[in-house]
């Protein structure tokens, strides 16, 4: 019989040290020091609040932390973890410190956590014997604590001839808020520093709002009535008017009218923000009445006000205020409108559109438009003020649609290509460039073509490349483009599809570039020669290197010049069986330093033996010297791994070659 083999055992879990052995280790830590004693602690102390057999103990050592012999951090960290676990033990200690001022805040942070019952009895006590900061720290603990045992010698302090603890006192009494504490601040008297005197204010406004969250309002609003007439803090006459308007039997209207009219401007913002609570039907004809009589910042803060009412005679203001002399009024009223509108306010945003002066009110109203609730309707009806609007004002009705429906707003955009309002029709391409599907794309390419604004084709031309982008590569896009160039019926149409045939890029495209180079017009002939020079392969060269060499006049040589150097610089990364060639080609064709200099910008990047000799070959050319040492460098770099000797050859020859200054412009054969 086989023998059992007993099941591994488990590990034992390590055993955590006692927290007496914790606390001993915590007592000595000072700030920098490892703290691996506290976090000991602290885990004993969340398991204590699981398992009470625990919590003695963790007290224990957590008064031991409380000794003076202790570190101030220790100390700090004792009476953290005192406001979570604090037990009775902890009491007579922690009344030691409240007498010093340099404990009675770490005793406060423990104390004030405490339930109800012998903590406070110690903090009176210690109210008693204490004086200076540390009596003020728990004059603050018992407001905090609203220890109603506290009220009378909290009374005394309120009382007494230290300016401080009587402040104190009288704040600690308006949080306690009790009757009896009432009491004490009514029959104190408003007299002393300013500093006491708002403390009065800021305790009796506390009780009045206790008693209005009580339902006592009768109580409260005698209260709230003087404070917000006679205390010498705004802050305290905004929050007693504040707590006090909905306590009316009209909910405040004739008191904000009354404020309104009054000369206390300070108030006037919190009465104004009452109006969207008043349930009078009427209050905002009132209101839009009163409007205004009021500066225009006021006048801004009721437009929203009235726009969170909205009904009619809101709506109606709101409109009103669009046209406002004030700019803030106007713009509060954008803003507003953009929240409650519908397609009923469009014209009236568009007209504000095209009288706005600033860039932050128009950008306000784009976005209002852009914004404003209403869905099919809304677009709709900025469609139709498009084309009532003139320049800028159009340009940013057309923005807004974009940005409500997106692609949809093509047709309208469209139909602002063939308008004359040229800001309009520039921004209407700029924005077709973004949003025209590929199944527009062919409306795009014949409206350009038929295009006759030279200052808008730019603009266009560059948003039906956009366009364009966004086909599959090669024949759709040439067949397309074909098709346009041989029905637009000007030089300018064709000179502009001819652009962009490049983006084709077929043997097709090429064709019918090369057959424009002998169009009876010279503008289609020098556009034929730009599409040439941009043509993305290799296809074009023979036919561009002819314009270079025998061009119709000087202009059609640079930019066949400049098409032909791009080429050559794209073949330097995948050099074909014309490469050396090709750049021999260029610079013979080239008639000056200036053409030189356009050629051998491109020549450091070519990995080549042969045109490595055409640059040394122009060494001796003083007027191009600094470009040839460029590229001979760049060569030479290029080769040295496949040719080290032929590139350090080159290399001293360019070290020993002398600039001649007299030498004329040589050509390489």
């Amino acid at each position: 019989m086989a023998l059992a083999v007993p099941a591994a055992q488990a590990a034992p879990a390590p055993v955590a040290p006692a927290p007496a052995l914790l606390a001993e280790a915590a007592a000595k830590i000072e700030p920098g020091q490892d703290a691996s004693a506290f976090r000991g602690l602290e885990d004993a102390v969340r398991q204590s609040l699981r398992d009470p057999a625990l919590k003695r103990p963790v007290q224990s050592a957590l008064v031991r932390l409380l000794d003076p012999g202790a570190s101030t951090v220790a100390r700090r960290f004792a009476c953290e973890q005192l406001a979570v676990v604090g037990g009775d033990e902890a009491l007579a200690p922690l009344g030691k410190m409240l007498l010093a001022d340099d404990t009675a805040g770490l005793a406060c942070l423990a104390l004030g956590r405490y339930p109800e019952g012998r903590a406070d009895t110690v903090l009176r006590q210690g109210l008693a014997l204490a004086k200076g900061n540390a009596r003020l720290q728990i004059i603050t603990t018992l407001g905090d604590r609203r220890d109603g045992g506290a009220v009378g010698p909290l009374a005394e302090l309120a009382h007494g001839q230290d300016p401080a603890a009587a402040e104190a006192s009288v704040a600690a009494l308006g949080k306690i808020g009790d009757r009896p504490a009432a009491k004490v601040l009514e029959s104190l008297t408003a007299v002393g520093p300013p500093t006491l005197r708002v403390a009065l204010a800021e305790a009796r406004l506390r009780i009045a709002l206790r008693w209005v969250a009580e339902g006592r309002a009768e109580r409260a609003a005698p209260l709230l009535q003087n404070l917000a007439t006679n205390s010498a803090s705004i802050g305290i006459q905004r929050g007693a008017l504040a707590a006090l308007l909905p306590l009316d039997p009209d909910g405040g209207e004739l008191r904000i009218l009354s404020v309104l009219r009054g000369t206390n401007s300070a108030l006037h913002p919190v009465a104004i923000a009452r109006v969207p609570g008043l349930t009078d039907l009427s209050a905002s004809s009132v209101f839009a009445t009163e409007l205004h009589h009021l500066p225009p910042a006021e006048q801004a803060l009721m437009v929203e006000a009235l726009g969170v009412r909205a009904d009619l005679d809101a709506r109606l203001m709101v409109c009103t205020c669009l046209s406002s002399t004030y700019e803030v009024v106007r713009r509060a009223a954008i803003n507003t409108v953009a929240r409650i509108g519908d397609d009923w306010y469009v014209h009236m945003l568009a007209r504000a559109l095209s009288l706005a002066k600033t860039s932050a009110e128009k950008k306000d109203l784009e976005h209002a438009l852009a914004t404003l609730p209403g869905g099919e309707a809304t677009d709709q009806a900025i469609t139709m003020e498009i084309p009532r609007a003139s320049g800028h004002a159009g340009a940013e009705l057309m923005s807004a649609l974009i940005q409500r429906i997106g692609t949809a707003a093509t047709p309208a955009l469209l139909a602002e290509t063939h308008q004359n309002d040229p800001t309009k029709a520039r921004f209407a391409w700029r924005a077709l460039g973004r949003t025209a599907t590929p199944t527009e794309t062919e409306v795009l390419v014949e409206t350009l073509a038929s295009l006759k604004d030279p200052e808008v084709r730019p603009e266009a031309q560059l948003a039906v490349e956009k366009a364009l982008g966004r086909l599959p590569a090669g024949g759709s896009r040439s067949v397309l483009l074909r098709a346009a160039l041989a029905k637009a019926d000007s030089a300018e149409g064709r000179g502009a599809i001819l652009g962009l045939l490049p983006t084709a890029g077929d043997a097709e495209a090429l064709a019918a570039v090369k057959a424009a180079l002998g169009a009876r017009e010279a503008s289609v002939r020098e556009a034929a020669v730009g599409a040439l020079a941009d043509w993305p392969n290799l296809d074009a060269w023979e036919s561009l290197a002819k314009c270079y060499r025998k061009p119709a006049k000087e202009s059609i040589r640079w930019i066949a010049l400049r098409g032909l150097t791009r080429m050559v610089d794209e073949e330097n990364e995948h050099p074909g069986p014309h490469f050396a060639d090709h750049y021999r080609e260029l610079v013979a064709g080239a008639r000056n330093a200036v053409d030189l200099k356009v050629i051998l910008s491109s020549l450091p990047r070519a990995a080549n033996l042969e045109v490595l000799q055409i640059a040394l070959a122009m060494l001796d050319n003083p007027e191009v010297r600094r470009e040839t040492d460029l590229a001979v460098r760049g060569i030479a770099e290029s080769l040295k791994a496949s040719h080290p000797a032929e590139a350090a050859q080159a290399l001293v020859r360019l070290s020993n070659a002398e600039p001649k200054t007299t030498a004329p412009a040589a050509k390489v054969p």
